[in-house]
């Protein structure tokens, strides 16, 4: 396979010799990169799988209750916008449910 640059999308994408006959002058080429199977090395998929467990889950969900306790007990006591600079806006927590939707 050889990589290319697609110079109408601007992204690379791998094509093999049939890919390019087939999808020359067509307005398909961009997504033929689309439908070709991704491989992983072994890192990528050991950090997949731990991503991915029900272990991770659970350690997730219960970090997020934590900080949510912890900010309804900053709210009361300091107020709603102190709890949203200090919890709720906080890079940890949108780390934190960036982590959950990758889980």
């Amino acid at each position: 396979m050889t990589r290319e640059l697609n110079k109408n999308v601007n992204f690379v994408h791998f094509l093999d010799a049939s890919s390019i006959l087939a999808c020359r002058d067509t307005i398909l080429c961009p997504y033929i990169a689309l439908l070709e199977p991704i491989t992983f090395t072994p890192m990528n998929n050991k950090i997949i799988q731990t991503l991915a467990s029900k272990t991770a889950t659970i350690v997730l969900l219960v970090l997020y209750a934590l900080l949510m306790a912890i900010a309804t007990i900053v709210e009361k006591f300091y107020g709603t916008p102190i709890a949203k600079a200090v919890v709720y806006y906080s890079p940890l927590f949108l780390f934190l449910q960036l982590l959950m939707i990758i889980n």
